[in-house]
């Protein structure tokens, strides 16, 4: 267990992370704090241990709501995930994919471009690209960015999707305003010539959530979360 425990604090102390890659602590301090209250509450059962293994008990589950009562009591999950995640589309991420799973075969791939994994998995198709998670490809921190942004590129072209999404929201980009960019322009002439816009949203910020949008453009700096469709073609590209 203490082999476990190091590990674990290995894998979170070294190098960069954000602040939930600490989970990795949790099932090592669990099993530790169990063993603990064992130990603490071992021997025959009088009202003096029961009493300590209600208090502990009481504690414990108070440290874990109380500062997270919204999550664990108030909320819904659609309501808790816009007020944590503010923009990021998880909610509407349940109707998307049920559309996308009932207009495309399951031998179909789709592309997204943002880091929306979550649509891949609730629609059940496959990824056009291994780049699910488009970070690599949009900061400088990722010195082979460009070459990353070449190879879904030539993804995109070999396995030709379905539907092409487009998640134009900076927490799913993760642009640096640094890197190179030549994905946008090729997946904007690979789109206007092979896809039509299907559905097109934009996030209203006065309603906090994703509305239909009707002025959607490609070259739009705001937020916004499109669904383009391949058109049927004859003959090769």
């Amino acid at each position: 267990l203490f082999v476990m425990l190091l590990l674990s604090v290995a894998a979170t102390a070294l190098g960069f992370g954000f602040a939930h890659y600490f989970a990795q602590l949790l099932p090592a301090l669990c099993l530790l704090s169990a063993i603990s209250i064992c130990h603490w509450t071992k021997g025959p059962l009088t009202k003096q241990g029961s009493a300590r293994i209600i208090t502990v008990a009481v504690v414990l589950l108070g440290c874990a709501i109380v500062p997270n009562r919204a999550y664990h009591l108030d909320d819904d999950p659609e309501v808790f995930s816009r007020d944590f995640f503010g923009a990021n589309p998880f909610p509407e991420s349940v109707t998307i994919a049920r559309y996308l799973k009932a207009n495309t075969e399951p031998e179909d791939s789709i592309f997204i471009l943002g880091s929306e994994p979550q649509i891949l998995l609730l629609a059940a198709r496959r990824s056009a690209t291994p780049f699910y998670v488009v970070y690599p490809l949009f900061q400088v921190a990722f010195p082979r960015h460009l070459e990353f942004q070449r190879q879904v590129m030539s993804d995109v072209r070999a396995s030709k999707p379905a539907f092409i999404v487009f998640v134009n929201l900076q927490q799913s980009l993760n642009f640096d305003y640094q890197a190179e960019l030549e994905i946008f322009s090729f997946l904007k002439d690979y789109t206007e010539k092979y896809y039509d816009l299907d559905q097109a949203y934009r996030f209203d910020e006065t309603e906090n959530r994703w509305v239909p949008d009707s002025e959607y453009s490609l070259t739009s700096a705001k937020a916004a979360l499109a669904l383009f469709r391949r058109r049927p073609i004859n003959g090769q590209e």
